[in-house]
Formats: C-alpha cells, sequence, structure tokens
C-alpha cells in the first residue's frame, strides 16, 4: 500500500468526471420478479482527468510527476492518496456515539445524506467530544487508516465530531497511460481514470 499522492498540476481541464460506482447482484424470475442483493455498503468513485497541458522542461516537471506516479504504481497493480478539490474537507463531522464500551471509531464523512468511510487523512484532525477538543495522543490517536483510537471510552451518550482535511485511496483503473505530444515540450493526457480502493494492501 503506497502513500504516494497524486500530483496537483495546472494544466487540468476544468472539466472532469466522478461516478458513483456499487456492485449489485440482480436474478430475475421468468414472471419479472427480481432477487436482489447489495454487495457493498458504500460506493466506489471512479474519476476521469484531462490534462490539456502537460510540461516537460527544467523548470516544468508536470509530465514527469504524472508519469512518474503511474510508473511508481506499476499501472493498476498499487494504490496511491488523490485529493479530490471538491471532496476532501469536513467541519464538525459526526462520526460517533459513545456507548460507555467502544473505544475506536473509524472517521467518516457524508455527503448528500450518505454517510461513507474516510481512508487517509491529508494532515492533522479535530477529534471533538460533547464539542470539546481533546488533546492529542493523550486522549486519543488516529491510525494511518483513520481509525479514532480513544484513551478511555467515550461515555454512553457523548457526541464524537471531527473537523480536517482527508484524502481517497485509488488505482489506476488500467496498465497503459496515453501521453500526446503536439508542440516541443509540451503534451497532453486526455484521459487519466482511476478508482477508490477499499482495503487495498498492495
Amino acid at each position: 500500500m503506497s502513500n504516494l499522492v497524486f500530483p496537483t498540476l495546472d494544466g487540468l481541464k476544468p472539466t472532469r468526471t466522478r461516478a458513483a460506482v456499487w456492485k449489485t447482484a440482480i436474478k430475475e424470475s421468468a414472471s419479472g420478479k427480481e432477487l436482489r442483493a447489495a454487495w457493498m455498503t458504500s460506493p466506489r468513485w471512479r474519476h476521469s482527468l484531462s490534462y490539456e497541458v502537460l510540461r516537460e522542461t527544467a523548470e516544468y516537471t508536470d509530465l514527469q510527476q504524472l508519469i512518474g506516479l503511474f510508473n511508481a504504481c506499476r499501472g493498476s497493480w498499487d494504490n496511491f492518496l488523490y485529493r479530490d478539490p471538491e471532496h476532501d474537507t469536513v467541519v464538525d463531522q459526526p462520526f460517533g456515539v459513545g456507548d460507555g464500551l467502544t473505544t475506536q471509531f473509524q472517521l467518516v464523512r457524508a455527503y448528500g445524506g450518505f454517510v461513507e468511510p474516510v481512508s487517509a487523512l491529508n494532515g492533522p484532525a479535530a477529534i471533538k467530544k460533547n464539542g470539546s477538543v481533546l488533546a492529542q495522543p493523550a486522549a486519543c490517536s488516529i491510525s494511518a487508516e483513520a481509525v479514532v483510537s480513544f484513551a478511555m471510552a467515550p461515555a454512553i451518550g457523548e457526541a464524537l465530531t471531527w473537523s480536517g482535511r482527508y484524502y481517497w485511496r485509488c488505482r489506476f483503473l488500467r496498465d497503459e497511460l496515453e501521453i500526446d505530444r503536439f508542440l516541443d515540450d509540451l503534451f497532453e493526457a486526455r484521459r487519466v481514470e482511476f478508482i477508490t480502493c477499499k482495503g487495498e494492501s498492495a
């Protein structure tokens, strides 16, 4: 599992695709009735980016950064961390309620009323219990997988919230990355596709 971060490059086109992907098994009877089973509790997110300009000069290394990450991941084999500029921050996001016994809680984020787990943090996070910020690591600590461990189990009914920025753990969809050259030292990548990972341990 890699902690390499997807680069932020200037040549990214403003239009990009982000799709929620679920997996459902459907069996249909002769009468048309269906039996459906959902295999996932949260979606995977598929991204498609397009770069109209990637520079390759002594001063600008856009192309090298993108290809360097792709090759370091060996295409779709390993994963990386991606900061989605539109979905990377929460403020006072609820992530649990104390029951007097549980000491570990997964950090989550909510969007459109749907709650899903966060897989990695981008910088420090503020953890609150009933609105009061907790000292780290004395009162609690956060793992690389964004799991909060409390030194003492939060009491029954205590509200747990967090604020901070997060990454999405992703992998490239394919084992090839096509780059087009249109001028000296100027290139474009019409489609860079990747998808979020769940519990990957490459």
